[in-house]
Parts: C-alpha cells; sequence; structure tokens
C-alpha cells in the first residue's frame, strides 16, 4: 500500500493568489516532493478566521487517514513563535 502524502499551500492575500505566482510556486514545490493530494487556503495566518482546507487537512491527520503531512514553510501552517 502506498502513502498518503498531502501538501498544504497557503497565500496571505487573494492578489498574491491572483497576481503574482507563489501559490502556484508552493503547489509546484509539494508535488516535487511527493505530495499527491493539496490542500491550499488564501488567508493571513494571523487571523483568526478559519483556514478550510486546513481544518480539513487537520480532520484526515486525527481520523489518521494521512501518513505525511508537507509544506514549504512551517509559517504556512501556522505563525507561532517556535522557542
Amino acid at each position: 500500500m502506498s502513502k498518503r502524502i498531502v501538501g498544504y499551500a497557503r497565500v496571505s492575500k487573494r492578489e498574491q493568489a491572483q497576481n503574482s505566482n507563489a501559490l502556484a510556486q508552493q503547489i509546484d514545490r509539494l508535488k516535487q516532493a511527493g505530495a499527491t493530494e493539496i490542500y491550499s487556503d488564501v488567508q493571513s495566518g494571523f487571523k483568526k478566521k478559519a483556514r478550510p482546507q486546513l481544518e480539513q487537512l487537520l480532520d484526515l491527520v486525527r481520523q489518521k487517514k494521512v501518513d505525511e503531512v508537507i509544506a514549504t514553510r512551517i509559517n504556512r501552517l501556522a505563525r507561532n513563535n517556535i522557542k
């Protein structure tokens, strides 16, 4: 059985998703790293608004339906400082 490797990409602003290739670059990197499924959001990590694709991905992780989660940078998942 093959591993289920899922990638997560996020840009902070809609303009980044529409007028630059920042989101597309993240998705390409995730695919190159082995992700076969990609979840992505356009939402600031500072705001408390829901990131529906991240929530969906986390639900899969909680249900142990994902073997590995990858992101291009840790701050795509969360903005909290790691000490």
